[in-house]
């Protein structure tokens, strides 16, 4: 099913979108306009988040703090996400 499939994803998506790692927008695609998720943090910087790092970026660390007790609370690990 892959990444947007999974039933996991919804609780994800939101907590990027809340901790403002993602931005949601409407594009036109030649047809009716389709929602995407514009990238507002490098890839680097969310991975440095990961281990504690992203000093200069509280939200990476605030998204990183949240997805761990969302997963603790769902009984889920988050390096299974």
């Amino acid at each position: 099913a892959g990444l947007f499939g999974d039933p996991k994803w919804a609780a994800v998506e939101r907590l990027l979108i809340d901790h403002e790692i993602v931005k949601k927008e409407q594009r036109p695609t030649g047809g009716r306009p389709k929602t995407f998720l514009r990238r507002r943090v490098l890839p680097e910087q969310m991975m440095s988040g990961r281990n504690g790092g992203a000093e200069d970026l509280p939200r990476v660390r605030s998204f990183w703090r949240a997805l761990e007790a969302e997963t603790a609370a769902g009984g889920g690990r988050s390096d299974r996400l």
